[in-house]
């Protein structure tokens, strides 16, 4: 990592008067969570005005690997690919985020996975770098790496101590020292200050369009989030409680956000989408009409991401549509609203003419750390359908009850 000093961060915190996209990916933001959010809370959907929620989105893959190139690009992984190259490749050089750079909007990213940045864009910068600058960021990934030695050095014993319910030993040790108001805070959670900062300091100060990608970790386990945003133990409350806490706490500073663009009074004049890269591997909701088999139901849950879409102008409360759709369609929806890139893959969601029923697969694999590289176990399921429906999956076998 350079030492050098970052680039002036204003550009993350300009909107432009005239022209906005914005992409909030909250990772792991599983679709029938949100449907339960809105349900329990109708107050909550009264918030997302204009937009248009999308619960048969079916995931690209099982996990963010192979799921972000399709993403950037409309492009979905086929077999026998190298998933290096096709990862690499479609988000440096192929996304839809360089053809908006290109025709003159201003693009920032924050949190690239694996550090792989469209190459045209003007800053891409991780979250806690943006939060708490260079020197913070390089001292905290020090930290971490103290972490990892000791976890691998200390007897099996000592392990479960060491990594803390993933708070660590080392690494709040140094936030402490670091005196920050954040310190406390588990990584993926502080996600959430990012969308807090913008809603605080984001300004329309100018016509120049001006394009947003975010990719937060807020939605993703471990689950240590209460009902008051409180930070507890992922052990003191049931798996699917805790990920309506966490979704719930993300969605509060996504729509201080969204208050901030009404303020500058650009609200109207956004693109906006809120989605997920995959869902949590969660017992899916939607499942009623099927034996609840427990690994059936958390396979949906997986491979079904949260996608709401709001389009510049658009009004009225929050509504639903049932089109078969995934986030591979995010290039062409925002290729076909600014009429400013081009993509080769997926369907504007937005497209009256969009089928409403097409042919879709998910790709499912087993993800370990160590698959950077190659899935040895990868699975391609062929849908027809809804995905809450058996009948969709087309190649779903009796074996694979007792597999997925």
């Amino acid at each position: 990592s350079s030492l050098e000093p970052r680039p002036n961060l204003d550009a993350l915190y300009r909107l432009s008067r005239e022209r906005n996209v914005f992409i909030v990916l909250m990772d792991a933001f599983q679709s029938d969570v949100f449907q339960e959010l809105v349900d329990e809370e109708p107050s909550l959907a009264e918030d997302f005005a204009g937009f248009i929620f999308f619960p048969d989105t079916l995931g690209v893959a099982a996990s963010t690997y192979l799921t972000l190139p399709s993403i950037h690009t409309g492009q979905v992984y086929e077999a026998g690919m190298n998933v290096q190259e096709f990862y690499s490749r479609n988000i440096r050089e192929g996304s839809f985020l360089n053809g908006l750079a290109a025709a003159g909007h201003e693009v920032t990213l924050v949190n690239p996975i694996l550090g792989d940045c469209p190459e045209l864009i003007e800053l891409c910068i991780d979250i806690e770098e943006m939060l708490f600058g260079k020197r913070w960021s390089l001292v905290m990934e020090t930290a971490f790496l103290l972490d990892l030695s000791l976890l691998r050095a200390v007897p099996l014993f000592y392990k479960r101590a060491i990594y803390n319910n993933r708070a660590w030993r080392v690494s709040p040790l140094v936030r402490s020292y670091m005196t920050h108001p954040a310190s406390n805070e588990p990584g993926h959670i502080v996600g959430n200050h990012v969308l807090e900062r913008l809603g605080r300091l984001g300004r329309a100060v100018g016509d120049r369009p001006v394009t947003k990608f975010l990719h937060l970790l807020s939605t993703h386990r471990p689950y240590v989030q209460d009902a008051n945003c409180d930070f507890v133990s992922e052990d003191n409350q049931s798996v699917r409680l805790g990920a309506k806490y966490q979704s719930r706490c993300a969605l509060e500073a996504f729509l201080y956000f969204l208050d901030n663009l009404r303020r500058n009074g650009v609200y109207d004049r956004s693109l906006i989408l809120l989605i997920a890269d995959t869902g949590a591997g969660l017992h899916s909701g939607y499942i009623t009409r099927i034996p609840k088999r427990s690994l059936w139901r958390r396979l949906v849950g997986r491979a079904n991401p949260t996608f709401l879409v709001k389009a510049p102008g658009a009004q009225g409360p929050l509504r639903k549509n049932l089109a078969s759709i995934q986030p591979s369609d995010i290039p062409a929806t925002v290729c076909a609203i600014t009429q400013l890139c081009e993509t080769n893959g997926g369907i504007s969601v937005l497209d009256a003419a969009a089928p409403s029923t097409r042919a879709r697969i998910f790709w499912h694999y087993t993800w370990r750390d160590g698959n950077w590289g190659e899935l040895p176990d990868i699975r391609g399921f062929e849908l027809a359908g809804p995905i809450w429906e058996r009948e969709s999956w087309l190649n779903y076998t009796e074996s694979d009850w007792r597999r997925y």
